[in-house]
């Protein structure tokens, strides 16, 4: 890890004159990140008190302890001979998707909610039945190019 403490993607973007990172997949140092606090960081996100986006673009992180790993260990919609993990980042085309309900943001929390709630939200969406579902990709050449 070259004394990395995070190996991930950075993103295209920018926010605050810093680049943005992916947190989707990341291979850490644990005994470097001491400093995080798994159950307090999403206590804070769920009671507002940390907001979602800079938290997951690593933007607490020192830029200086974050390296990068190539990108075919987080291919974002890309398949080729040189992938290692394929990353589907269309929800809709997403294979464990296939069935399920498409109503991604029909039933998520509008105020802050306890982690427990949101457990109870995701109990009763499992048990109930809408119209809309996902499909399989109505492209499947689309991840290969």
């Amino acid at each position: 890890m070259n004394g990395k403490a995070v190996l991930c993607r950075q993103k295209s973007e920018w926010r605050t004159g810093r680049r943005l990172y992916s947190s989707a997949v990341m291979l850490l140092d644990c005994q470097k990140l001491t400093h995080w606090h798994w159950e307090q960081d999403i206590d804070d996100i769920f009671s507002w008190k940390v907001m979602l986006g800079p938290w997951l673009s690593l933007l607490d992180e020192s830029p200086s302890q974050i390296g990068l790993f190539e990108e075919e260990w987080n291919h974002h919609d890309t398949l080729t001979e040189k992938t290692k993990l394929l990353h589907n980042t269309e929800i809709p085309t997403q294979p464990w998707k296939t069935g399920l309900p498409a109503d991604y943001n029909e039933h998520a929390p509008q105020n802050p909610a306890s982690v427990e709630r949101v457990k109870c939200l995701a109990a009763e969406c499992s048990r109930s039945t809408w119209a809309g579902r996902c499909s399989t990709d109505p492209t499947p050449t689309r991840a290969k190019s």
